[in-house]
């Protein structure tokens, strides 16, 4: 979104794709999908490490809830980026995160973009032929981002059934 300021949460998810992706490497054949990665390290008492695929996963699922949840907002009408924000995270990772992780997100909810902006950082391709300030542009867009988050709901079910199932979810703050 254009934000130096949204540059730690941006590490924090890419460092736990890395993780994945890194377990992943160490044996591809055995690691066919995320279920068996977590099973593995279960077995092999690896699950609790900071530095587990489990751990990453959870994080990697926690994030994705808040996303999903910060475009639902989005697409109820709200136009104030930090309200939108705001209300995903006390819904999502608030209840993860202690006082100074709490802080740092409340300065990065700060330097979010104007709505305007943040549509126009959605919109893929070139679009200089197009009046993105239309409000057919914005319609057609969030019925796409409702599409994507049906999809994206589901992945993140999954992963919740599977974290629930076998007593993996953690309520451990950082």
């Amino acid at each position: 979104l254009g934000s130096s300021a949204l540059t730690p949460v941006k590490m924090d998810f890419c460092g736990n794709i890395k993780k994945i992706e890194q377990k992943y490497k160490i044996n591809p054949e055995q690691f066919l999908t995320l279920q068996s990665m977590v099973l593995n390290e279960v077995e092999n008492n690896q699950h609790t490490h900071s530095d587990s695929a489990t751990s990453a996963l959870l994080w990697l699922k926690r994030s994705l809830e808040f996303i999903a949840e910060f475009l639902k907002e989005c697409c109820s009408g709200c136009m104030d980026m930090g309200v939108c924000a705001g209300n995903a995270y006390s819904r999502t990772l608030k209840n993860y995160h202690g006082w100074v992780v709490r802080g740092i997100f409340s300065v990065a909810v700060r330097a979010l973009p104007y709505r305007e902006t943040f549509i126009n950082h959605l919109s893929v391709g070139d679009t200089t032929d197009i009046d993105t300030s239309s409000n057919h542009f914005e319609e057609a867009l969030l019925l796409h981002i409702k599409i994507f988050l049906l999809h994206l709901c589901r992945v993140i079910d999954v992963i919740s059934n599977f974290y629930i199932g076998h007593s993996l979810d953690s309520s451990d703050r950082v």
